[in-house]
């Protein structure tokens, strides 16, 4: 049976303006070789305020000393500043 496994983190802060990324690389642990790894942003929400955010390039890189890690960039493709939002990523494993 398939195992979901899933984990999220959050950045607050200034400057995160349209256009603007933050890399995350090298987190983890990764899931396992032949796994299916999914990534999404989430901007924090203001009434009357549109936000829009992506989490693109979503990749694991398996280190030399034989961990696996996640890196996923995150951008604010959206018309105003974001000061702060969630990515939550996940895996699933057979």
């Amino acid at each position: 049976m398939a195992q979901l496994t899933h984990h999220s983190f959050g950045w607050v802060g200034q400057g995160f303006n349209p256009g603007v990324e933050h890399n995350w690389r090298i987190f983890g642990p990764a899931p396992p070789f032949a796994s299916v790894v999914n990534a999404t942003a989430h901007a924090v929400q203001l009434r009357g305020i549109e936000r829009a955010i992506i989490a693109k390039e979503v990749r694991t890189i398996a280190l030399a000393d034989g961990r696996r890690v996640f890196d996923v960039t995150v951008r604010n493709i959206g018309n105003t500043n974001i000061p702060g939002y969630n990515v939550a990523f996940s895996y699933v494993t057979s």
